[in-house]
């Protein structure tokens, strides 16, 4: 899920991350009032802890489990930064001397949303998150079977896997590709620049908006690495020399998703998108 998922039009999610907001404003409020107050829903009178009750109840058996929604910012922020922001989103929103009438909980609810937002917080998914984990997870070991596969094997007797893994042998190797070489080398460009579109896409679409920096980033550095390869299939330049532009690339690239991503985000799901910068 992405920034306001009202906003999106994500009904199911956006009725969960309210109702979770909902019941985590009346929850505070419920603890810190220290006294026993009721609530009127026409000719049914509720105590507050009972509407508490009933409403968490709706919301995880309709709209799912409500918790599951946790707020982030692109960039990266600390716990502190975060609970200075809620606090003062709370005090804004008028949480601690709103009246006890459903109506005043659902527009605290939704001012204390609004108030994060314009802090530039977002509410996403931890289920998403946990099911982006799955694909970059799936992603990363399609990677490590293309390069194992047999009919690859010349490839990589020349170069690494990975840009990072280039050996000081292979930065050295004076000679140049052969006729066999070529076309193994084509084939294994199409194989693995297929999976490795597949799993920019797939960020594109489903990561935070750093992610999608990230890929804007890997998109820009195509002509520079499509130019070395040329030159390497062309033989205008020795397998040292193809290595030591991968080396290069990869020291850059991964530089790179240090300055967009902040100390916070990283080991997270989407790294193994690194490993996929050039193969």
């Amino acid at each position: 899920m992405r920034d306001n998922p009202v906003v999106q039009g994500d009904k199911v999610a956006g009725s969960s991350v309210w109702a979770g907001t909902l019941t985590e404003v009346m929850t505070m409020r419920a603890l810190n009032d220290n006294q026993r107050k009721t609530v009127r829903l026409g000719r049914v009178e509720f105590s507050l802890v009972s509407l508490i009750a009933f409403i968490a109840f709706v919301v995880f058996t309709s709209a799912g489990c409500a918790s599951n929604h946790v707020w982030n910012k692109n960039g990266g922020f600390t716990t502190d930064e975060l609970n200075k922001d809620r606090y003062a989103c709370m005090q804004e929103s008028g949480y601690s001397t709103s009246g006890t009438r459903v109506e005043d909980y659902i527009k605290v609810s939704i001012m204390l949303q609004s108030c994060m937002y314009a802090k530039g917080w977002f509410l996403r998914s931890m289920a998403q998150d946990t099911a982006n984990a799955v694909k970059f997870k799936q992603f990363d070991g399609k990677t490590k079977a293309i390069c194992s596969k047999p009919q690859y094997a010349a490839y990589f007797e020349k170069t690494s896997c990975l840009g990072t893994g280039v050996t000081f042998e292979q930065l050295v190797d004076a000679s140049k590709i052969t006729p066999e070489q070529k076309a193994i080398y084509l084939k294994f460009l199409t194989e693995a620049d297929g999976n490795t579109n597949e799993m920019r896409e797939f960020m594109r679409k489903n990561g935070t908006d750093d992610d999608r920096k990230w890929v804007d980033y890997l998109e820009s550095t195509q002509p520079e690495i499509d130019k070395y390869r040329l030159e390497l299939y062309n033989a205008t330049i020795t397998w040292g020399e193809y290595n030591t532009r991968r080396k290069d690339m990869a020291e850059k690239t991964m530089s790179e998703w240090k300055k967009i991503h902040p100390p916070q985000q990283r080991g997270g799901p989407q790294e193994s998108g690194l490993k996929l910068v050039e193969i």
